[in-house]
C-alpha cells in the first residue's frame, strides 16, 4: 500500500512513540496539527496503519485525547 510523504511522516513520529514504541497519545507524538493532523491521521485508519481511540478526560466529553497505536503489520 501506497503511503503520501505527509503519511510517512507521521507514521514514523507514531512509530518512535511517547510512552512506548508504536504507540502514544496523539497530542504528544504528532508532528503536525490542526486539520491537517485530522485528515492524516483518518486516512492511515482507513488504510489499516494505525487504530485511533478516544478517551474523555475526567469524563468531560468535550476534553477527549486519542491513544495512536501503530497497527502490528507496520510496527517497528
Amino acid at each position: 500500500m501506497e503511503l503520501t510523504e505527509k503519511e510517512k511522516l507521521t507514521l514514523e513520529a507514531f512509530q518512535q512513540g511517547m510512552d512506548e514504541p508504536n504507540a502514544g497519545w496523539l497530542h504528544e507524538i504528532a508532528p503536525f496539527d490542526g486539520k491537517e493532523l485530522s485528515g492524516i491521521v483518518s486516512s492511515l485508519v482507513k488504510k489499516g496503519v494505525i487504530t485511533s481511540e478516544g478517551e474523555a478526560i475526567n469524563q468531560d466529553p468535550s476534553n477527549v485525547c486519542y491513544w495512536i497505536q501503530v497497527n502490528e503489520q507496520w510496527a517497528i
